[in-house]
């Protein structure tokens, strides 16, 4: 069973999931790593986020910028407790689809 299809998602976020592995970065960054825009990567990021796979922290403020966030990658233990809520939920749809169709 492909891994991408079970979580919903496609290279770019696998991609933004294997930098972030090695740190936390910022939208920007990652941007330049990906060749991608901005908009883009905040999209995936925001993605991410609501599948509970990255976190952001909100920095403040420097002399140039204004607040921006750091991205990074849930902790091994969070990625493992949701791994087990998704094979619970995979595990609850199986049983509901055999049971529907077979009474």
């Amino acid at each position: 069973m492909n891994i991408k299809k079970i979580l919903n998602l496609n290279n770019i976020e696998i991609k933004i999931m294997n930098i972030l592995k090695n740190g936390s970065s910022t939208s920007k960054k990652l941007s330049i790593k990906l060749k991608k825009d901005v908009s883009i990567i905040n999209r995936y990021l925001n993605d991410l986020i609501s599948k509970g796979l990255v976190y952001k922290i909100s920095k403040c403020c420097t002399p140039n910028k204004g607040r921006y966030y750091i991205y990074s990658l849930k902790s091994k233990k969070d990625l493992k407790s949701f791994e087990k809520s998704k094979i619970n939920e995979i595990k609850t749809e199986i049983d509901k689809f055999l049971k529907s169709f077979y009474n």
